[in-house]
């Protein structure tokens, strides 16, 4: 009976997990859905504009669900701070999975929260500060510092390798030159020859 008892409890948890699971996705979606009925309102923004912004939203509010945030289709900095830095900065560019995004769509998505956090204002249900904060603005800078020093270091190693390149490529084409006029019978060696049988160099000139 206890075992049978257990496993009841068992299966009661896991069904009410499910069903909150169930419910935190309609409210994500019921939200999402309005703010963005908002948004037609609101925002003038073109629709491809739109179309790469809302991806980007869903995915904050639904991972902040995950997060179990009280309020998680909220816009705070605090929040846009906390998920840049735990999934966005590194993420896997998807054209190129040997590279990670870069500057530019990270600021995609501080775009799409920044726009998020307008409707929310417009709407008012947020009085919360803008998102564009001095976290979120540090968070920019230092990615802006890595870039450029990451893209230096390739511009210096790609330098030095050309570099390499066009010394090789000199200095083969100083010995095939030398090697030329060395060997060749109508060159330098028989130009010294012939002036060397008393013809001078004006001499061979006009021949």
């Amino acid at each position: 009976q206890g075992r049978l008892d257990d496993k009841k409890t068992t299966m009661s948890n896991n069904m009410t997990a499910d069903l909150q699971q169930i419910a935190a996705d309609l409210r994500m979606q019921e939200e999402l859905n309005t703010q963005l009925i908002r948004a037609t309102e609101v925002s003038a923004a073109p629709k491809n504009t739109m179309n790469a912004l809302i991806p980007k939203q869903k995915e904050f509010i639904r991972w902040a669900i995950q997060k179990n945030y009280q309020s998680p289709e909220t816009v705070t900095e605090a929040k846009v701070a906390y998920f840049l830095n735990t999934q966005v900065l590194g993420k896997k560019n998807k054209s190129n999975a040997s590279r990670t995004i870069g500057k530019a769509t990270v600021n995609q998505y501080i775009t799409a929260l920044t726009c998020l956090w307008k409707i929310q204002v417009e709407a008012k249900v947020n009085s919360n500060t803008t998102p564009r904060g001095p976290t979120v603005k540090a968070i920019q800078k230092n990615l802006e510092r890595t870039t450029f020093q990451t893209r230096r270091a390739n511009f210096d190693d790609r330098g030095k390798h050309y570099q390499h390149l066009l010394t090789n490529e000199h200095s083969e084409h100083i010995k095939l030159v030398a090697e030329f006029f060395w060997d060749s019978p109508n060159s330098f060696a028989g130009l010294r020859n012939r002036v060397g049988r008393g013809e001078t160099v004006r001499d061979v000139d006009q021949n």
